[in-house]
């Protein structure tokens, strides 16, 4: 098991990225597992492979960096394997069913179709907890077994692990983590596996001195350092994130969450431009990635370019539509932008709408304070006040202890029963 398959299920690896420069291809940027035992990957003279003499581990993840003719560079420095050994994780799971029906039991084909179905579904640890449980997912019946039958298999256990984090069940994960641990206490990226369930507990010194750990063991990751700095960042050290960033970037510079990440601390420190620059890039590898999208759309607010704001988040929206966040973003600028050009009330309140729809049984507060704000834009003050009104009583539940919001949104509040529109 190697790192390169924890920058899948850690953080989720989105179809259509690729290299700066190089045109759209289905293989860069995308996790792929092996189709057999003994690929050994190599060096490419011209457009033959020159193979090496180790074999890939074939239950592990890889990502391809890039793609020349019939042959696919993995990320991290592993060397070029031939397009015919590789396999897109999205097409993973019928391959190893038809390898479970030629053997069926076998061990690693069932251990291998769990991961492919655990890293199909592109979850990050940190992100949304989702529903139901981790036993009703498709992989979990998959890697349990495999972890039965081979109880000392490492890859079972963390991927068992980053299953109980994707569901909130933490002790769980803990528990699949320290096993992993306890069997390959000399392997790095099982300390970077647990360091991602304390990134999802948000607990920055545990994730510290895990990752500590395998930089110790292995200091020549990107990934280590990346996450290193966003715990750093968690605790506001500043600076001591934005060396861990500058390194990670050092080993891959082509790593567009590290870019991204480096951006957040420049933009602390008022170096807007340079942010500029690291998300230009980290968006040319990442197209698809809507994180520094919403930063970029952050720089161009405080340089008070508000159609670039509205462009930025809309291009977010676009990319996760079915996420209500996004669409009420777009929808809060355009009913409080102060530049009379951006703004559109009705269209504020139909965005508005669509984004508590897209809530469900889930709103928050400020679904019903940007709904109001839309219906103050079009001069609609008595639903303006009814629904500010009901994101206070919300807040009362949902942040009791936030002062410094509920005062803002009386003052919001306020501004409606005065019959004035709110400006941002």
């Amino acid at each position: 098991m190697t790192v390169r398959s924890l920058s899948l299920i850690l953080v989720a690896v989105v179809a259509g990225a690729g290299v700066a420069g190089e045109p759209k291809s289905e293989w860069v940027r995308q996790a792929v597992l092996l189709r057999t035992d003994d690929v050994k990957p190599g060096k490419l003279v011209g457009k033959d492979l020159v193979r090496g003499d180790k074999p890939l581990d074939a239950n592990d993840t890889y990502v391809v960096r890039a793609e020349s003719g019939d042959h696919l560079e993995l990320l991290g420095g592993r060397g070029w394997v031939a397009k015919a050994d590789a396999l897109l994780v999205k097409q993973a799971a019928d391959f190893f069913n038809d390898k479970l029906k030629a053997e069926p039991g076998a061990i690693k084909w069932l251990g291998r179709r769990g991961v492919a179905r655990l890293t199909g579904f592109e979850f990050a640890l940190g992100a949304e907890i989702r529903g139901p449980k981790s036993a009703a997912h498709p992989a979990f019946a998959d890697l349990s077994e495999a972890a039965r039958l081979d109880p000392k298999c490492v890859r079972w256990r963390t991927a068992l692990g980053v299953l109980h984090v994707q569901h909130g069940e933490w002790e769980r994960a803990e528990a699949e983590f320290d096993e992993a641990v306890r069997l390959a206490p000399q392997v790095a990226e099982v300390y970077h596996f647990r360091a991602g369930l304390w990134m999802a507990r948000k607990d920055a010194d545990k994730m510290v001195a895990d990752l500590n750990t395998a930089i110790k063991l292995d200091p020549n990751v990107a990934a280590y350092y990346n996450l290193r700095g966003v715990a750093a960042l968690v605790r506001g050290q500043l600076q001591t994130a934005r060396g861990d960033f500058d390194q990670a970037l050092a080993l891959d510079p082509e790593d567009a969450r590290a870019l991204g990440n480096r951006a957040v601390v420049l933009c602390a420190s008022q170096e807007f431009d340079r942010a500029l620059v690291d998300l230009e890039q980290a968006i040319k590898l990442d197209p698809t990635d809507p994180t520094a999208v919403t930063s970029r759309s952050n720089i161009w607010r405080y340089k008070k370019e508000f159609r670039k704001v509205l462009a930025e988040l809309e291009r977010v929206a676009a990319l996760q539509p079915t996420d209500p966040e996004h669409l009420r973003r777009v929808a809060w600028v355009l009913a409080t932008c102060p530049d009379e050009a951006v703004r559109n009330g009705k269209r504020a309140v139909d965005v508005a709408n669509r984004a508590l729809k897209l809530a469900d049984k889930n709103p928050n507060p400020f679904h019903y304070t940007t709904l109001a704000a839309a219906y103050a834009e079009t001069g609609d003050f008595d639903r303006a006040v009814a629904n500010q009104q009901k994101a206070l009583d919300m807040l009362t539940t949902t942040h009791p202890t936030d002062e410094p919001t509920r005062l803002r949104q009386e003052m919001i509040l306020l501004c409606y029963k005065r019959k004035e529109p709110y400006r941002d």
